[in-house]
């Protein structure tokens, strides 16, 4: 949540200074959205649709007593991977062209 925190904070989620409201095209083909504000613009509603996703997937893990903390994800004393991150890079790697052949 930090990095999304920081991500809007600093506006790298989207055009803060274009709106949601789509307006129409002008003669040269270019899309025109109304005006941003604080609360309506496309940094803001991209922020909003991520935390939306965040806390589903979060919601569907705690009902399933799946609680992944970072700790969890990275290994619980911060020097070991867990199992999972584990298997996600092995994963990761046999579906390279490269690796996978010679793994």
């Amino acid at each position: 949540m930090n990095s999304l925190n920081y991500l809007r904070k600093h506006k790298m989620l989207g055009n803060a200074n274009l709106g949601t409201k789509f307006i129409g095209v002008d003669k040269d083909g270019n899309t025109i959205y109304s005006e941003a504000t604080d609360t309506d613009n496309q940094n803001e509603a991209a922020y909003q649709l991520m935390l939306k996703y965040i806390n589903n997937i979060e919601t569907v893990l705690d009902k399933e007593n799946m609680n992944l903390s970072d700790s969890g994800l990275i290994g619980g004393d911060g020097i070991e991977e867990s199992d999972i991150m584990k298997s996600l890079r092995y994963n990761h790697l046999m579906s390279s062209p490269v690796v996978g052949k010679l793994l």
